[in-house]
């Protein structure tokens, strides 16, 4: 199931305005990648999250990412909920 930020992590303020980027299914955030150039910004939440074409890891509260990606989203798998 497809949920806004907002309703996956409603103690987190942040979240509330977070337009560009969903949760799909129970631990995976998507944030899909509009520019041609492939730049995006994300906001990653507090938790472990793993890149799923890296692997790479982020923990704790991370906040906003910048990212130049050559898929059509990024996708992180985080904590389930």
């Amino acid at each position: 199931m497809m949920r806004a930020m907002l309703l996956e992590f409603p103690q987190d303020q942040t979240a509330a305005f977070l337009d560009r980027q969903y949760m799909l299914g129970e631990s995976l955030l998507v944030a899909p990648i509009f520019a041609a150039d492939g730049q995006v910004t994300y906001y990653v939440p507090a938790g472990r999250w793993t890149n799923l074409v890296t692997g790479a890891t982020l923990c704790g509260r991370v906040g906003s990412r910048n990212a130049t990606c050559s898929p059509a989203c990024l996708c992180w798998s985080g904590p389930a909920r």
